[in-house]
């Protein structure tokens, strides 16, 4: 039997820039961070509480959950190992994934129990998937109108302060690469 594709899009997904700002600038000032998240894949919510300690070049990111795939089991906590790295802008934060990459994200698959990378938990890209000659490549361009959708209804306003936001911004560069 083959094994099934396992999408990016249905993982719960943690990036670095889903913490506080000045992660390291409190750290490094005896601030630990700590907190609760709330995950959305699309369909679950994930419950996540987190703590950090961040000494030197390196720290650790903590991170307690219970699956929404699996309710009836016990809370997992789970230890990341960081990486802090010197940017011309001052440092930055990695997450140290077990087989040893370096990444700004990390999933959660829907079957799986803790959190990795994408090389190591075996994801994929939806857009991998999609034969561009199938049809004369009109399935890549429902699927890239469906993904500009979904960045539309994540537009909460489209200006703010006088400026364009990001999210506006992301949809107008993505139609205008796309020709959409």
């Amino acid at each position: 039997m083959k094994n099934q594709i396992m999408l990016v899009e249905n993982c719960f997904k943690i990036s670095i820039g889903s913490f506080p700002k000045g992660l390291v600038r409190k750290c490094e000032d005896g601030d630990f961070p700590a907190g609760q998240l709330k995950i959305s894949n699309g369909e679950k919510t994930l419950n996540l509480s987190y703590s950090f300690q961040i000494e030197a070049d390196n720290g650790v990111a903590t991170f307690s959950f219970i699956s929404p795939y699996f309710p009836h089991e016990t809370r997992k906590i789970q230890t990341i190992p960081m990486e802090i790295v010197p940017s011309a802008w001052g440092k930055k934060c990695y997450f140290q994934c077990t087989c040893g990459r370096r990444c700004f994200t990390i999933y959660l698959r829907p079957d799986g129990k803790r959190f990795g990378c994408r090389k190591c938990l075996d994801l994929t890209y939806e857009i991998e998937t999609v034969n561009r000659q199938l049809m004369n490549g009109d399935i890549l361009r429902i699927n890239r109108l469906n993904v500009l959708l979904e960045k539309r209804d994540k537009i909460k306003r489209i200006f703010y302060d006088g400026k364009t936001t990001r999210r506006a911004q992301s949809f107008i560069h993505l139609r205008e690469k796309w020709g959409l």
